[in-house]
């Protein structure tokens, strides 16, 4: 849930838009915008290496889902 990473992403520091902040009506599934134009390239490494750990926090939370069968 794009909510819970947002959340956990500002608790590591580092924040992302929602994709769904840029989607009319109710999306499928879940996406983020990320800025990466303005920061020099060692922050950039850094918010993706905080943007990881919030990522692998979610996960450590989560139980594993099935993957969906491919048709």
């Amino acid at each position: 849930d794009e909510r819970d990473l947002y959340a956990e992403a500002r608790r590591q520091g580092v924040t992302f838009l929602p994709g769904a902040a840029m989607i009319p009506g109710r999306p499928r599934s879940t996406c983020m915008r990320i800025s990466y134009c303005y920061l020099p390239p060692v922050q950039l490494v850094e918010g993706a290496r905080r943007l990881g750990v919030a990522i692998r926090a979610l996960r450590r939370t989560r139980a594993p889902r099935e993957a969906a069968p491919i048709a």
